[in-house]
């Protein structure tokens, strides 16, 4: 199976799709061009590729505005119709917490996520925005 930098499996992932899926986590991590547009490509080139929908669930999730939440909910309905590994189903869970306004429990649901994967670079950065937006400065410390 084809795996990110971090060496994770990417279920549905093409090489190319691949390629477009570590870009677009270099630009969230780094915080600099589109990894949106990224991803839409990655999902355009493998349309099956659960990890570039579950990142861009992450990205709009954390946007913290209706619309992108609306979106994020689509994403989601989406993937509850494809076939996820339990690292990719334990992000849909934790998302499904966060759409619903359920911080709290989608960070704590992202720190168990990363006692298992402890090389998910989405799940750490999106645990640790969760964590930013919550002002908890404890989990921001923990996190990593």
């Amino acid at each position: 199976m084809i795996s990110d930098l971090q060496g994770n499996a990417l279920s549905g992932a093409t090489s190319e799709a691949r390629d477009l899926f570590d870009q677009a986590v270099e630009a969230f991590n780094i915080y600099r061009g589109d990894p949106v547009g990224i991803l839409e490509h990655a999902i355009e080139v493998a349309p099956g590729f659960a990890m570039a929908h579950i990142m861009k669930a992450h990205l709009f999730a954390l946007a913290t505005e209706p619309e992108a939440t609306r979106a994020a909910k689509d994403i989601l309905s989406k993937l509850k119709t494809m076939r996820l590994s339990e690292r990719e189903a334990s992000h849909v869970a934790a998302l499904d917490l966060l759409v619903e306004g359920n911080w709290n429990a989608a960070a704590v649901a992202l720190d168990r996520h990363s006692m298992l994967h402890p090389h998910d670079l989405v799940a750490l950065q999106s645990g640790h925005l969760m964590d930013f937006y919550r002002t908890n400065a404890r989990d921001l410390r923990d996190r990593i």
